[in-house]
């Protein structure tokens, strides 16, 4: 199971959650999701993705999201109540996920990469290629959120500004990642850029 999950590839996610209590033989009894479209509806109980109301079961784990159909980049804040056989419980911790992009035609940018070697590279039967990097700059207003979708079939860094935002180069599926609020700190330069290093030669999208 994954916490906070970028980039989900289904429609119907299924949600879990753990009950702690320090009082002995403790047993959900009843529970209550609330699915928003935005943290601040959320912390009003407004559920306008998903309220499922009062539910009479014990189930707590992989149950499945029932509400509004869910797109391609969707962003959505979830929260849980429960009811033990002991009393109503607070509101969980809010916890979210994102949507990746679901149909082939969500997909607008174009393979890049470079079909021959360099001028320096040895080209041999057990030939290693010089990596391949993709640069891109960007302007605007202030980045307040951003997010990057990379399919490379091998191993790939990406960088903001210069500064390494991926540690792990070990991707091999679809991947795709949010700026957090370090990186996009880095975005506030006049001309911010971010470069996509492959590692080895392989394709990928921006």
């Amino acid at each position: 199971m994954l916490s906070n999950p970028i980039g989900i590839d289904v429609t119907k996610p299924r949600l879990s959650w753990q009950l702690n209590s320090e009082k002995r033989d403790t047993r959900q009894v009843s529970y209550q999701i609330i699915v928003a479209s935005t943290a601040d509806r959320l912390a009003k109980n407004d559920g306008d993705l998903w309220n499922s109301g009062k539910i009479n079961a014990d189930q707590s784990i992989l149950v499945p999201y029932a509400g509004k159909s869910l797109g391609s980049r969707q962003e959505c804040f979830w929260k849980v109540k429960v009811w033990t056989n002991h009393s109503e419980e607070d509101w969980s911790e809010p916890a979210h996920f994102t949507v990746g992009l679901l149909k082939p035609e969500d997909w607008k940018a174009k393979w890049i990469g470079l079909d021959k070697a360099f001028s320096w590279d040895s080209v041999t039967k057990f030939s290693r290629l010089s990596a391949r990097y993709f640069r891109k700059e960007f302007s605007g207003s202030q980045v307040k959120r951003a997010t990057v979708y990379i399919s490379g079939l091998g191993l790939y860094e990406l960088y903001v500004n210069g500064k390494k935002v991926i540690e792990d180069i070990s991707n091999t599926i679809t991947f795709s990642t949010d700026v957090d609020t370090a990186s996009t700190a880095m975005c506030a330069a006049t001309s911010p850029t971010a470069t996509c290093r492959r590692c080895r030669p392989c394709a990928s999208k921006r």
